[in-house]
């Protein structure tokens, strides 16, 4: 390859990067914001936090290889950055307070929407959490899957957490084979489905004289207040077997 090749192929790839950058903005910017205000409260730290997760994934884009969502990859670089930037403020000496006398500058208007937003309160609630927690209640919040933290905390070599999950999809098994993920809570859709349509078909072919009785405090009432159709909780003792039932009920 000669040399302009070469300078072709890097523009290209710096082409891309500026791309998926824009899209980390359009589609994420949010999230970091959040990750940013659960480490940090001064509003410049905040944006100097920002600011430093952008270029943390600017530099790591290169690595990216796919084997996990573009929102994990975000959302792992994040949570880093934050805890680094949180370990370096603390090691810096104390500034000294400000004379009260001093006027006050006036909030900007994100500022002053941040302040009068009902979420403020949440944020401040997660930045009192020990930071070992605070991780994966903001992961939570974010609306992330079990199956995403647990791949967000085995990248980061994060050990001790105790992950339980919902469902049973091929990812959150293969996390409880592998260890990141506790446990996992299996409903029943079969026989959710079948009880679900066997009400729907009995209040067909025998209906009643109102839908707006009480049924569960009527106690000539024919039908049940309350259907319980079980649920089983899958680790590592019965994953093999439930995978076995799985694949054999295919």
């Amino acid at each position: 390859m000669n040399s302009a090749d070469a300078e072709r192929e890097i523009t290209l790839v710096e082409m891309n990067r500026r791309k998926v950058i824009e899209q980390i903005a359009n589609e994420h910017h949010a999230m970091i914001k959040r990750i940013a205000l659960s480490h940090e409260f001064a509003p410049q730290l905040v944006e100097e936090l920002v600011q430093d997760i952008y270029l943390a994934i600017w530099r790591a884009l290169p690595s990216f290889r796919g084997d996990a969502s573009l929102r994990t990859f975000v959302a792992r670089i994040a949570m880093n950055r934050a805890i680094t930037h949180v370990g370096r403020a603390l090691k810096m000496p104390k500034s000294v307070e400000l004379n009260e006398q001093m006027p006050a500058f006036d909030l900007s208007p994100e500022s002053q929407a941040i302040a009068n937003d009902r979420r403020t309160a949440l944020v401040l609630a997660g930045r009192s959490l020990p930071l070992s927690y605070r991780e994966t209640a903001t992961l939570t919040l974010e609306g992330m899957e079990p199956k995403e933290i647990a791949d967000v905390l085995e990248r980061k070599k994060v050990t001790g957490k105790v992950i339980i999950a919902m469902d049973t999809d091929q990812e959150t098994l293969d996390g409880i084979k592998k260890g990141v993920i506790a446990a996992t809570i299996a409903q029943k859709p079969f026989t959710m489905a079948y009880f679900g349509l066997k009400i729907l078909g009995d209040l067909q072919l025998n209906k009643p004289p109102s839908l707006d009785a009480a049924f569960a405090e009527d106690t000539m009432s024919t039908l049940p207040g309350f259907i319980d159709t079980g649920a089983t909780m899958i680790d590592k003792t019965n994953v093999d077997k439930f995978l076995s039932q799985q694949n054999a009920a295919k």
